[in-house]
């Protein structure tokens, strides 16, 4: 996409980083020539094992504004060969965090073969509907990654994973909680 504020392209994909994958960034003025990507997030660290960062999926700012932004990544999760779509936010969309306490998307329960028996895939930016809930079109994902794919498969199907405005992250506060504006 264009990015208005740094007035260059900007691209968001997934890279190799130490055996495995990882979400990667690329800037440019010229659409033509991009540079070699830097890393955004890679599996190791803080992060299970099992787990690794699939493809940063959707990528946009928060609806309504020009700089907060908001990555919807894909974790697979390799024991169970399932994904479930995280969040994480940046104000500048180099340096991401991801937020607690886990996947804001999950797989449906239900068999294989079912639409999103296995998890979702984020396809859109995220973007705000006429009655005020923030939506993200998602695909579903029926069979686990490495099942040998049939053409006898079911679709994933699409869908709309929505919230309230304002309801992707909350803070809990045991004790009284204060504003200062």
């Amino acid at each position: 996409y264009y990015d208005t504020e740094l007035g260059k392209y900007v691209f968001y994909g997934r890279m190799r980083y130490v055996m495995y994958r990882a979400n990667s960034r690329m800037e440019t003025a010229d659409f033509r020539h991009f540079p070699l990507p830097e890393i955004t997030q890679y599996s190791g660290g803080d992060l299970r094992a099992d787990y690794e960062w699939y493809s940063p999926s959707s990528v946009s700012c928060y609806p309504g504004t020009r700089q907060y932004h908001v990555m919807l990544p894909l974790m697979w999760r390799k024991n169970d060969d399932t994904f479930a779509v995280y969040m994480a936010t940046s104000l500048e969309g180099k340096y991401w965090s991801v937020l607690p306490p886990g996947p804001v998307i999950e797989p449906a329960s239900g068999p294989l073969g079912q639409p999103g028996a296995c998890g979702y895939h984020a396809r859109q930016s995220l973007l705000e509907l006429p009655d005020g809930r923030l939506a993200v079109m998602v695909q579903g994902i029926s069979m686990p990654h490495k099942y040998p794919y049939r053409p006898s498969h079911p679709p994933g199907g699409t869908y709309w994973a929505t919230w309230p405005r304002d309801r992707l992250v909350a803070l809990v506060a045991d004790g009284e909680g204060n504003h200062h504006g």
